[in-house]
């Protein structure tokens, strides 16, 4: 096994479970709210993924939210949706919209909210362009059994991601239980969710089970089920950057966003490109450049030049080049298209 040097974190997390009357447009909004939920400096969020539908649930769009604990989310989280002069999405609106039902409750239920355990790979460009991802659901026998089982989901968990350091991106064990608010809470149930970098990759892998098929591990299950999410198109992953910037449309006071720019202090970017209906229409990853000698904080006239590495082509080509027009503050900002130089 290779010496990856991961660790598990507590954090507190959502699993959300809507169902939608068009999954691909609630998809699309789920991932702009990822966006602008990283790219927020009001909010203590490290990650969001957007999972889309899974086989067994094709009528429901699914996501993560991790916070860093319950103050993120109950306080930090909601203050910055709520902000006054804010141009986040109206989250409930949206969902009031796309809900298949028309009694809200029923569009949300199968999901998670609480303390959630987090494993990260901790090596470098491992996105989600071809991601695959399996959720698995335990019921426990009692109470006992699930705290058992949540210790042997982490040390198999670190075990799989150990076997698999360049494919098994993430793991996250939720429950059992819930938050107290959480309608769903139930002591005795569990949610691994695994993320790889393919489905072909978790295919092949010889150690993939969170929790092993060992006459231990059914001792303490009294049922349990699998769902698998495989459309790449769906399928994403943001993490913080230390800036996002945004070109928007050219209509006066606009705030759809033309593109969005999210940079990473490792040299990556994360790149998407928006319809003016508000549609994402590409999403990339590459690595950026500054000009010589610029290091640290980001400044107001400077160019961001930029390769892709990853993701589908799209017919602007393989480099990208932006100037910084506006700083709002030291992690937001405005862009706009620049020439690239030619040399």
């Amino acid at each position: 096994m290779a010496d990856i040097k991961a660790v598990w974190v507590e954090q507190f997390g959502v699993l959300g479970r809507f169902s939608a009357k068009d999954v691909a447009l609630a998809v699309a909004f789920l991932k702009q709210e990822g966006q602008d939920q990283m790219g927020d400096i009001n909010e203590k969020s490290p990650a969001w993924t957007v999972l889309g539908a899974s086989h067994a649930q094709p009528e429901k769009s699914s996501w993560i939210a991790y916070f860093e604990n319950y103050d993120a989310y109950f306080t930090h989280h909601k203050n910055a949706q709520n902000m006054e002069g804010s141009t986040r999405a109206n989250v409930m609106q949206a969902f009031l919209e796309h809900g298949l039902h028309k009694n809200f409750p029923e569009n949300m239920g199968g999901g998670y909210m609480g303390t959630i355990c987090h494993l990260e790979n901790p090596a470098s460009g491992l996105y989600m362009h071809e991601g695959f991802v399996a959720l698995e659901i335990i019921n426990a026998k009692d109470e006992d059994a699930a705290q058992k089982l949540l210790a042997l989901a982490k040390t198999q968990g670190t075990a799989v991601m150990a076997a698999n350091p360049d494919c098994c991106v993430r793991i996250t064990v939720m429950g059992p239980g819930g938050d107290q608010t959480f309608p769903e809470k139930d002591p005795k149930k569990l949610m691994v969710v695994q993320q790889w970098a393919s489905k072909e990759a978790f295919t092949a892998a010889v150690v993939k089970r969170c929790v092993p098929e060992s006459a231990d591990a059914a001792a303490l299950i009294s049922e349990s089920s699998s769902e698998e999410f495989a459309n790449t198109e769906s399928i994403s992953h943001y993490t913080k950057p230390v800036l996002t910037l945004k070109e928007v449309m050219g209509e006066e006071e606009s705030t759809t966003p033309r593109a969005v720019l999210m940079l990473y202090p490792d040299g990556y970017f994360h790149h998407f490109l928006y319809h003016k209906k508000g549609n994402l229409t590409g999403e990339r990853t590459g690595m950026y450049t500054r000009a010589e000698g610029k290091e640290r904080a980001f400044t107001e006239g400077e160019l961001i030049q930029g390769t892709y590495t990853g993701g589908p082509a799209t017919k602007t080509g393989n480099s990208l080049c932006y100037k910084i027009t506006e700083l709002n503050n030291p992690v937001q900002g405005s862009m706009e298209a620049e020439a690239e130089e030619a040399e």
